[in-house]
């Protein structure tokens, strides 16, 4: 959804070709991994699934695909 309302700002409104334009442009990380389109096949070429999970002390622990657990959002 944020990523969306980020497209929708940026296009400064919500036509298909301006949000199109706009998500083709990014690259960008995000709380799933990076985020990257082909703006010619629609593909996403930039992503990495990320597993995180939250500790009771309110922390974001992540979980890289090496498996080394790391804190922050990775």
């Amino acid at each position: 959804a944020a990523v969306a309302a980020h497209c929708a700002r940026t296009a400064g409104g919500l036509g298909r070709e301006g949000l199109w334009r706009a998500a083709a442009g990014l690259d960008c990380d995000t709380l799933f991994g990076a985020f990257r389109i082909d703006p010619v096949t629609g593909a996403q070429t930039g992503h990495r699934t990320v597993l995180v999970r939250w500790t009771a002390e309110g922390a974001v622990v992540g979980l890289r695909p090496d498996r080394r657990p790391t804190t922050g959002i990775p």
